[in-house]
């Protein structure tokens, strides 16, 4: 007995169905309260803040405490 449909047209109705969805990131209702700075020790940079505030920022000191298994970074601790 022939099948009522050939195994090409399947695939290709199957396809159709599977075919890729494209989402996009939704985008966000509040204001990000936190600013991100990359600074070396004694290094001075001005940066503004989320509420637009311009200031001075300096980073004095770092002291980070490590895992004594992996040494990855656990904790730091610095001064601005």
């Amino acid at each position: 007995m022939r099948h009522l449909f050939s195994q090409p047209l399947i695939c290709a109705a199957i396809l159709l169905v599977m075919r890729p969805v494209f989402a996009q990131r939704p985008v966000p209702t509040l204001p990000v309260p936190f600013v991100g700075v990359d600074l070396s020790v004694g290094e001075e940079q001005e940066v503004k803040l989320a509420n637009g505030e311009k200031v001075m920022l300096k980073l004095v000191d770092v002291h980070d405490d490590r895992d004594s298994l992996r040494d990855a970074v656990r904790r730091s601790d610095v001064k601005v």
